[in-house]
C-alpha cells in the first residue's frame, strides 16, 4: 500500500513539477550570479548615446599606467557620474574611479586635488587634469592631456618697445611644468622677410 502512493499519477505529476522548478532555480541563480561577477551592457540605442566613441576606447585600452578618475560632486549626484565613469573603468583594469562629496568631506577633497571649475580629476601620476563636467568629451580630453608627457613652452617676441619677458613671468610658467623664453631681435628662428 505504501508504494501504490508513489506510483499514483498525482504524485508523480507533483514529484516531477518539483524536480523542474529547482532545476529552473538553480539555472536562474547561476545566471545571477555570472551576471554580478561580470558586468557587462549593450546599448541599443540608434545613435549609440550609450556607448564611448572609439578614440575613447582605443585610449583607455591603451592605457600602460595606473589612473585614477576622481568624481567630485554632491552624493545624491554619484550615480549619475557612476553610469558614465564605470563605461571607463570596464574598459581597463589600470584606470581606477574614486568619489568624493567635497561639502561632506572637505579634507579628503582638498588632499585629492579638489578645485571648484573640475568636477573630476584625472590622475594620471606625472600630471593631473581637470574635467569641467562628466561628458565624454571634457573626461577624454583630460585624459589625453595627462598622459601627454614633455614640457610645454611658450615663446615671446619683444619688438618695437613692448615690455621684455622678465623672471616672474618665466617663473610662473616654470612652476606649472612649462619653460618661457623671449626672443628678441633678428635671428631668433622666425622667418626672414
Amino acid at each position: 500500500m505504501a508504494a501504490s502512493w508513489l506510483k499514483a499519477r498525482p504524485t508523480q505529476y507533483t514529484v516531477y513539477a518539483a524536480v523542474y522548478i529547482i532545476v529552473i532555480v538553480a539555472v536562474l541563480s547561476a545566471i545571477n550570479v555570472l551576471a554580478n561577477r561580470y558586468d557587462k551592457s549593450y546599448d541599443a540605442t540608434a545613435n549609440k548615446q550609450f556607448s564611448l566613441s572609439d578614440q575613447t576606447i582605443k585610449v583607455v585600452k591603451g592605457l600602460k599606467q595606473d589612473v585614477q578618475l576622481t568624481y567630485f560632486g554632491p552624493q545624491n549626484e554619484f550615480p549619475g557620474a557612476r553610469d558614465v565613469l564605470d563605461r571607463y573603468s570596464g574598459l581597463s583594469s589600470k584606470l581606477h574611479v574614486n568619489y568624493i562629496d567635497p561639502e561632506r568631506k572637505p579634507q579628503v577633497a582638498r588632499a585629492a586635488g579638489f578645485r571648484s571649475d573640475s568636477t573630476v580629476l584625472v590622475d594620471s601620476g606625472t600630471r593631473r587634469e581637470g574635467a569641467k563636467s562628466t561628458s565624454e568629451e571634457e573626461i577624454t580630453g583630460a585624459l589625453i592631456r595627462s598622459l601627454k608627457s614633455g614640457e610645454r613652452s611658450v615663446c615671446m617676441l619683444s619688438a618695437a618697445g613692448e615690455h621684455s619677458i622678465d623672471e616672474t613671468w618665466t617663473s610662473a610658467f616654470s612652476s606649472g611644468g612649462g619653460s618661457a623664453q623671449g626672443l628678441y631681435g633678428a635671428g631668433c628662428g622666425w622667418p626672414e622677410e
